[in-house]
């Protein structure tokens, strides 16, 4: 889908990337912008991946433990998982939430 380069320089953190997906996009807000650079404090991007791994570990990863305990036995494959994927957004979107 695209490529992407973290590069530390001191406590900077430059994020290189090429989202292929909108390379060729006609969409003016995006058409130049498929490629760059980000720069953010290495601090924020820490915060930043530890509030959306817990929000994983509170509000999504007990509906998809639900979705697997419900539709699948033994090991689950690639096809599992999107079906999974597909029945989680389903729930999400429908407003679900946990007991």
């Amino acid at each position: 889908m695209g490529e992407y380069i973290f590069e530390l320089e001191e406590d900077v953190l430059n994020v290189h990337y090429h989202n292929i997906p909108l390379k060729g996009t006609n969409c003016p807000e995006f058409r130049e912008k498929w490629k760059g650079t980000l720069s953010l404090p290495l601090s924020e991007f820490v915060e930043d991946v530890l509030t959306l791994s817990q929000k994983y570990i509170d509000e999504i990863a007990p509906i998809e433990a639900e979705v697997l305990s419900e539709s699948f036995e033994g090991e689950v494959d690639m096809d599992d998982k999107l079906t999974l994927l597909k029945r989680l957004m389903n729930k999400v979107e429908s407003g679900w939430r946990r007991s």
